[in-house]
Parts: C-alpha cells; sequence; structure tokens
C-alpha cells in the first residue's frame, strides 16, 4: 500500500493535460478539466498592454499581472475546496495550476504578480484554510526562490495575498 507522502508526491508529479496559452492585448488564459469532469480556467491579467506584436512572436509586457483561477460553473459553495468537488483530485488539481503559473511567468516576464487565496469564514474552514494556505504559501516561496522575485505575503480577514517583485539584477 502507498503511502500517503508517496501519494502526494505522485499527484504533485502528474499535473492535468491543459490548453492554451491563449492571449489577447492584456491577458494570458489556459484551461483544463478534472478525471470527473470539472472545468478551470487560469487567467493572468496585465495591468498595461503587450507590445503590439502579438504572441508568440514578441513578448508580453513585463509590468505588473493579477493571477486568478477558478472553477467553471461552480455548482456550489467551496466546490474547489478540498472537500468540495475537487476532493482527491485537489493535488493534480494545484500541481496543474503551479505548471499553467509557471509557464505564464516564463512568457510573460513579470515584474511583479499578485495572486489571492480566499479563506473560508465558516468554522470548518479553519483546517482547511490552514492546509490551503501552507501549500500556497510553499508554493509561492519555491517560485520566487528559483525565480529571483521578492514574495511579500499578507494576511487579510478575507484573504491571503500573495505578492512577488522581480529582485533588482
Amino acid at each position: 500500500m502507498k503511502s500517503f507522502t508517496s501519494y502526494i508526491t505522485e499527484a504533485f508529479n502528474k499535473p492535468y493535460k491543459w490548453q492554451g496559452p491563449f492571449t489577447g492585448n492584456t491577458k494570458w488564459l489556459a484551461k483544463f478539466h478534472t478525471d470527473s469532469g470539472a472545468k478551470y480556467v487560469f487567467v493572468a491579467a496585465s495591468s498595461a498592454a503587450p507590445p503590439a506584436m502579438t504572441y508568440p512572436y514578441a513578448r508580453l509586457d513585463s509590468s505588473n499581472w493579477e493571477v486568478t483561477f477558478s472553477l467553471e460553473g461552480a455548482p456550489f459553495e467551496n466546490s474547489m475546496g478540498i472537500t468540495g468537488t475537487a476532493g482527491k483530485e485537489a493535488f493534480r488539481i494545484f500541481a496543474t495550476v503551479r505548471d499553467i503559473f509557471i509557464k505564464f511567468a516564463k512568457d510573460a516576464n513579470p515584474e511583479s504578480i499578485i495572486f489571492t487565496a480566499e479563506k473560508d469564514p465558516s468554522a470548518d474552514g479553519a483546517s482547511l484554510k490552514s492546509a490551503r494556505s501552507k501549500i500556497y504559501t510553499r508554493f509561492a516561496k519555491e517560485f520566487a526562490r528559483k525565480n529571483k522575485y521578492k514574495l511579500i505575503v499578507s494576511e487579510h480577514s478575507t484573504e491571503t495575498e500573495y505578492y512577488f517583485k522581480r529582485k533588482s539584477k
């Protein structure tokens, strides 16, 4: 029987296949779906327009980007959470978002990136929030270190904000 650590490691090493990137003037988008049919979308939106040439022939503007990912047509509250429809797929979902995030950062070469993790206000949310925050924070620290960004984590009552700022050379 596999240990829980082996299961998690395997799940993180097997992201879902995703489609994209799809780009516009100020967006970088990717989509994927899980084995259970849940459809997710990853969106990075720039606060400044990219150069006149279109991607992939020109680099995207390396300014400020906000990243979000969400379940399309979520049928109920917390459907993205570990206890929601994601359930056992949660680790592969995170692995896929991680994979897409890294590809986005390589393509866009942003000066700064921001994303947030919502906190679950329910009584049961404390342990889930802690687990979600831990995994996001672990990813954020690893990404910042490997890609030469300064990371600032801000805790708020309803969310945790992760802000990456490219280090000066």
